[in-house]
């Protein structure tokens, strides 16, 4: 391009040069006009005249033109002067961020300031359906009075959907990243060291690259230096992909709600990322309150606090007594604290601080557990970084830490905002665990185990109890330990719910006592035990700790709190009464859905369904039916559905039909781990086992020949496998997959050659084919994420979700295997599991079975000062 400093385009006089980039080189100039100084950006010669870039530099013009915003650059307008077009824009004038950055890292108040501003532009944009996926250091444009704009939208598109292939011209030309075929003008969309994970990879992009471009420019004010470095492009690309910031290098005073806020925008998986600019907004402007110290105005706390969140009103009501006391000499009774309750959605486990102030649960985040922490002077709950797939937390007594299960490891996690550290190992599906005074937990690592005993801080875990065989025992589980001695609750589990036992264990003695018919119990301070029997309900009863004793006669307290057919309940309390527990109830209906989305009700009738299957020629299905503590498979004729039962008592799931419709393979705990059993459909015999393995199985398909069930199971080290049964020879399970990620919901297509799967492999889950029976290469066929996958009856489709979207891609299989299109069929919310299909196709390929959930979830309920509604159910003198 000519050197344009000092010349004029139209009534504008350019003065210098201020910046170039991939869209165009940036002037100071003079608006002659309007006597006021503007920035206006121009295209290079060299491409002025291609049509590509022609039409994105008038997008951009579009795109700013819609936004008007105090942290946004403005658009004045796009002109052209001789065939050269250009834009003309507000001059921001101070230092961009990358300048200040250059003289170190910046104050965490300034930081913040500027990480609040810069959220606010995005979150204007954004609600335009608008994306940067530029956003950088360099971007951002501070003035002396401290005031920020983001600059250069120039690489924004609007949010649509985009129907190329991925390996089309226009989606290459659309990719973020650079290779060495991709000589393209302007195909560079992005900076290699702010790029999300999916942009470097070339993917369709969404809001969530911004919000990881904003973690990224976050942490490197707070810092100095950027998240992801390298020598090269490549080797910069490569960090952001695989590797994690040194998060050890933010500054000590980082407010932990900052320090988990950049772990959430910094995440890999963009279903795992913060979804939204404005909760960034939000937990900066939290931050900013309490790094400042910003006290609350007289009153609100109360108000915020009254029907419940009680600290702040009891404090001041004890003032108020203690100060009566001390002037005029005489006591009044003080009234009982008041009972009250709230409730949190979409809680699934729930464990309270010692101390009451705070609870932590299981949610589902795009249908992966992860811990939130809710503190009682809150509204919202926070999500704990770096917890997916997080299950069975517990506090330590000081209430400082949460201690959990995921991976196939036991954690803890700081309320600080401190990362999870690993703890030791567990091989499979744990029950249980608690944190003793001396700093260590008791845990079951399995369901079929003594329990185990491990240092906080890490180690070998050693076992504290022994197994009575000749009660029949098989695991000890659900632990708790008793407080002022060494002794733990347990429950003792000879094979079923309704078997089980409540007992304690001194482990300084080692004797032990059965205590009550029972699970999951839990000492209150109040001198009861609190424990759940197989229907759902809350008992108490008296209880002498020092003893080991029950003292009184149980009373039941509470109904419909969950409780699972391994013995767990889902319920906590704190040492000071507050009780929070997870109702059982959960109602869902049948549908029959075309390919619009129309559906109607099998059966009127509402319960816990789950698993659908239809017979091979699509007139009858199974279901597995939650009753209490036990899932079991029933079936019914679709004509006039009437159900009956195929199985009865323990967990059992996932129906897979043989080719013949006589029989139902499906997955079962009543032996120990889910291994595989079948059962004749005609109801006749009891279930026969199919494996005996000591790993949890589930099967995903049958073939339609009738010689394989393809399954998958949970490894020693809880990663997915999937295996091959030969049904007919009754031989050994073979691996088919055996990889270093996860393979989990193994689908065979009808001619039996090719396998539609699930694995993790690139970073989320993702639907891939390989051939059958030996795997050899494989094919992708979901595009930013996939699960769930189902072949259609002809063999030319392949059904599955992303998140709520319905999709098939139609492939080919006469040479090879080749996706051709994918295509949505609707979006909609339907019981969704990442393990096994939660839906089933029609032989027709035109009807769908889908779970439907009937009304909200029941949210988790949380009692204050509980206690003393226990102590008036159950007095103990």
């Amino acid at each position: 391009m000519r050197d344009l400093i000092g010349s004029t385009l139209g009534h504008y006089s350019i003065v210098e040069k201020i910046g170039e980039g991939g869209m165009g080189e940036v002037y100071r100039a003079h608006d002659e006009r309007l006597d006021r100084d503007v920035a206006i950006k121009v295209l290079p010669e060299e491409v002025a005249q291609d049509p590509e870039r022609l039409t994105r530099f008038e997008r951009e013009a579009k795109l700013l033109g819609s936004l008007s915003h105090q942290n946004i650059a403005t658009l004045y307008g796009l002109e052209e002067h001789e065939g050269q077009r250009f834009l003309v824009m507000e001059l921001a004038e101070g230092e961009t961020l990358a300048v200040r950055i250059k003289k170190g890292p910046i104050p965490i108040d300034d930081a913040l300031e500027y990480a609040c501003q810069v959220a606010e532009g995005l979150e204007a944009a954004h609600e335009r359906g608008i994306i940067h996926r530029d956003l950088k250091p360099a971007n951002v444009m501070v003035d002396s009075g401290g005031g920020v704009k983001v600059l250069d939208f120039g690489l924004a598109k609007v949010v649509v959907p985009d129907a190329s292939s991925p390996m089309s011209l226009e989606s290459i030309a659309e990719s973020p990243t650079i290779t060495g075929d991709m000589t393209f003008a302007g195909v560079l969309l992005g900076t290699a060291a702010y790029m999300s994970p999916e942009q470097a990879r070339g993917k369709t992009v969404d809001k969530r690259t911004d919000i990881f471009a904003y973690g990224a420019l976050l942490y490197e004010m707070l810092v100095g230096t950027p998240a992801f470095e390298g020598e090269t492009v490549t080797d910069v690309l490569a960090a952001v992909v695989r590797e994690e910031p040194d998060w050890s290098r933010l500054p000590p005073s980082t407010p932990s709600n900052v320090s988990r806020l950049l772990r959430r925008c910094l995440r890999k998986e963009s279903r795992r990322r913060m979804h939204d600019i404005a909760d960034a907004r939000i937990e900066i402007e939290d931050a900013k309150e309490e790094h400042t110290g910003a006290a609350e105005p007289p009153g609100e706390a109360a108000g915020v606090r009254a029907s419940g969140i009680r600290h702040a009103t009891i404090a001041w009501g004890s003032a108020l007594v203690v100060g009566a006391v001390a002037v005029l000499g005489w006591l009044r009774p003080v009234p009982a604290p008041e009972v009250s309750r709230f409730v949190q959605g979409g809680a699934t486990q729930v464990a309270f601080s010692p101390g009451g102030e705070s609870f932590v649960f299981v949610g589902q985040v795009n249908g992966v557990g992860q811990l939130f922490l809710r503190s009682l002077d809150q509204i919202t709950p926070t999500p704990m970084v770096d917890t997916e797939l997080a299950n069975g937390p517990f506090f330590s007594p000081d209430g400082r830490w949460v201690g959990f299960f995921a991976e196939g490891k036991l954690k803890r996690v700081g309320l600080s905002g401190q990362p999870p550290v690993d703890i030791a190992e567990v091989p499979v599906f744990p029950h249980g665990a608690t944190w003793a005074p001396d700093d260590s937990i008791i845990f079951a690592p399995t369901g079929t185990s003594t329990l185990m005993r491990v240092l906080a801080r890490g180690g070998e875990p050693d076992a504290i109890s022994t197994l009575d065989s000749q009660r029949g025992e098989v695991g000890h589980r659900w632990p708790e330990v008793l407080p002022g001695r060494n002794a733990v609750l347990f429950t003792a589990w000879t094979g079923s719910i309704e078997e089980a036992i409540v007992a304690a264990i001194d482990l300084d003695t080692g004797e032990r006592r059965d205590l009550v018919e029972g699970t999951h119990a839990r000492y209150a301070s109040t001198g009861h035990l609190v424990y759940a029997s197989a229907d759902g309900t809350l008992l108490a009863v008296p209880f002498d700790p020092g003893r080991l004793e029950v003292t009184g006669v149980a009373v039941p307290i509470l109904s419909d709190v969950r409780v699972r057919f391994n013995g767990e309940a889902n319920f906590d309390f704190s040492n000071d009464g507050s009780l929070a527990y997870v109702p059982g109830s959960v109602t869902t209906q049948i549908l029959i859905v075309d390919r619009k989305g129309v559906g109607r009700q099998v059966t009127e009738e509402v319960r816990d369904y789950g698993d659908p299957r239809l017979s091979p020629d699509g007139k009858v299905l199974a279901v597995s039916i939650r009753e209490g503590a036990s899932r079991d498979i029933w079936v019914c004729e679709l004509e006039r559905c009437v159900f009956s039962p195929l199985t009865s008592g323990s967990e059992n799931r996932y129906p897979t039909w043989a080719p013949d419709g006589q029989r139902i393979a499906f997955s079962s705990y009543r032996l120990g781990p889910a291994n595989l059993f079948w059962v004749l459909v005609n109801g006749s015999g009891s279930p026969q086992p199919l494996t005996s393995g000591q790993y949890d199985q589930y099967p995903g398909s049958w073939s339609t020949d009738g010689r394989f069930i393809l399954f998958h199971e949970i490894t020693s080290t809880n990663a997915r496998d999937i295996y091959a049964l030969p049904v007919e020879d009754g031989g050994e399970p073979w691996h088919y997959l055996n990889e270093p990620f996860e393979e989990l919901s193994p689908a065979l297509s009808p001619d039996g050659k090719w396998v539609a799967y699930v694995s993790n492999e690139s970073g989320q889950d993702e639907v891939f084919v390989r051939a059958f029976p030996e795997p050899g290469a494989r094919w992708q066929v979901s595009v930013d994420g996939g699960t769930e996958p189902l072949w259609g009856a002809n063999g030319h489709e392949i059904f599955y979700w992303n998140g709520d979207e319905f999709l098939v891609a139609r492939v080919s299989t006469t040479a090879g295997f080749q996706v051709l299109d994918r295509t949505e069929i609707f979006v909609m919310e339907f019981a969704r599991r990442r393990f096994l299909p939660q839906y089933d196709v029609h032989p027709d390929g035109e009807q769908f079975v889908m779970i439907n959930r009937v009304g909200e979830p029941a949210p988790l309920v949380v009692v204050l000062n509980w206690f003393e509604e226990l102590k008036r159910l159950v007095p103990t003198e």
